[in-house]
């Protein structure tokens, strides 16, 4: 494989992420590989998220911590590397797009070993994924957490359009040669005006 040439996301999720997936994680989930980037949930409007869940609320507890110690993975780690410092903004976006280019995704991906699960491509796309929910969460107060298991199939909700955005998967998405060239504050953007304009 030439040096700049990156897998495509659903390969790199297959080899990095679907062996962490137990027999009860994989009989309620609906994909393969990634999910969409957004999915438009067929419920009925305003309800919540704990609501749609299907984790029992000590399960809940236990992934929101997950994916808290992933933001301050995150928190701590970032700044070291980026230009960027506290608090958490869409400035911590823009500055891990600009840095994570082709060349440094390939170098991360050439560097980690799948079966060990704390390797920087899981590490760094989980990271993201915490990032990226954290700054959704921040530009529209009315979205909130929809937990699930293992924590990367968590995602964004917003009750009043029913939109799922899965912040984890675009993260893999990002990390690879679908999205490496995206532009992630462009595609929160988007996705924002997506949710106002449906709700």
């Amino acid at each position: 494989m030439a040096r700049n040439k990156l897998s495509d996301c659903d390969i790199l999720f297959r080899k990095f992420f679907d062996r962490w997936y137990t027999k009860e994680d994989r009989e309620h989930r609906p994909y393969t590989a990634t999910r969409p980037d957004m999915e438009q949930l067929s419920i009925p409007p305003g309800a919540k998220a704990s609501e749609l869940s299907p984790l029992t609320a000590t399960t809940i507890d236990e992934v929101q911590g997950q994916i808290s110690s992933m933001r301050s993975a995150a928190a701590d780690d970032w700044p070291t590397y980026l230009k960027v410092s506290a608090p958490i903004s869409l400035e911590w976006i823009a500055a891990f797009d600009s840095h994570y280019d082709r060349d440094a995704v390939q170098k991360v991906v050439a560097r980690s070993q799948a079966s060990d699960f704390s390797n920087d491509y899981v590490v760094l796309c989980c990271e993201l994924g915490a990032i990226l929910g954290e700054v959704l969460l921040q530009q529209n107060r009315r979205l909130q957490w929809l937990y699930d298991r293992p924590y990367w199939e968590s995602a964004i909700f917003d009750p009043g359009s029913n939109f799922r955005v899965n912040v984890f998967h675009w993260a893999v998405k990002k990390m690879s040669d679908y999205g490496v060239e995206d532009g992630l504050v462009g595609k929160i953007q988007g996705c924002l005006q997506r949710i106002e304009e449906t709700s």
